[in-house]
């Protein structure tokens, strides 16, 4: 029925189950869409159907956005139960400390600290 796999995935509960008189046996066969990304393969074959796989399907559907910030660079993310989403990836290249002295090392500092609040009111431009 599936010519492919749909966007969000696909979870499939295939297997035979006894009838009312309990000699004979019905195939049954249940594909579902879910509306939230399948995050996990699992295939089994027991005597019943692990339903748990749908358990996330009943979360909170709270969003968290969050934002890591460190020397290399940054990443803007969104948290929906187990579901993590990048939005969008930053990297910078600060100079590092500079250990040679001289009339220069003042010059050297105020360089890396503009450096650094250009970088950091980058950020929170994008953040806003």
């Amino acid at each position: 029925m599936y010519k492919s796999t749909p966007s969000n995935g696909l979870i499939i509960f295939c297997g035979m189950i006894l009838h009312d008189d309990n000699k004979t046996e019905k195939k049954i066969t249940l594909d579902i869409e879910p509306f939230k990304p399948v995050m996990s393969f699992r295939y089994r074959c027991e005597g019943r159907f692990h339903s748990d796989v749908l358990d996330y399907l009943l979360e909170d559907d709270e969003k968290f956005g969050f934002i890591i910030v460190d020397g290399s660079g940054a990443v803007f993310a969104t948290l929906v139960g187990a579901v993590k989403e990048i939005q969008q990836k930053l990297s910078v290249e600060l100079p590092k400390k500079h250990n040679k002295g001289g009339q220069s090392s003042n010059r050297f500092a105020r360089i890396r600290e503009e450096k650094r609040a250009h970088y950091v009111v980058k950020i929170a431009e994008l953040a806003n």
